[in-house]
């Protein structure tokens, strides 16, 4: 497996000192997979957060223009890992990239969050969050 993070709005290739790369370079070590800092590049376009319409952030993402680089033989599984994901455009795109610079490997996606949109905030925390596996709420009890 390769593990590959997601490149910030203003990137143009990974940081190894972004919070997403490090995140990223966690799970790797922690899954014994490989760590592809050097995978991605993309233009610089403006933060999809800041964009107050879907047509807005579709724009913006279109600006990225995401590219990948073949990964060789050998690898399987690619893991992206990413900060918050909103709809999941952004994690579609860096998907795309690489499925074409690698079309046999099979892509996976991970968020350390979801955004939810306010009007979640007045929903009890348990309701919000009941599609969270009995498993991991667990964790979640015990802390």
């Amino acid at each position: 497996m390769v593990v590959i993070p997601v490149l910030g709005s203003k990137e143009t290739s990974a940081s190894s000192k972004s919070k997403v790369s490090r995140l990223a370079q966690s799970i790797a070590v922690g899954a014994g997979a490989k760590f592809e800092i050097d995978c991605l590049s993309k233009n610089q376009h403006e933060s999809l957060h800041l964009q107050k319409d879907v047509e807005a952030r579709d724009e913006a993402l279109k600006m990225a223009n995401y590219h990948a680089k073949n990964l060789g033989h050998g690898f399987q599984n690619v893991l992206i890992v990413d900060d918050i994901v909103t709809r999941g455009a952004t994690m579609s795109a860096v998907a795309e990239a690489i499925h074409h610079a690698n079309p046999s490997v099979k892509i996976y996606g991970f968020a350390l969050g979801r955004h939810q949109r306010r009007e979640w905030l007045s929903v009890p925390f348990e309701k919000a969050n009941a599609g969270i596996p009995s498993r991991i709420a667990s964790i979640w009890d015990q802390a």
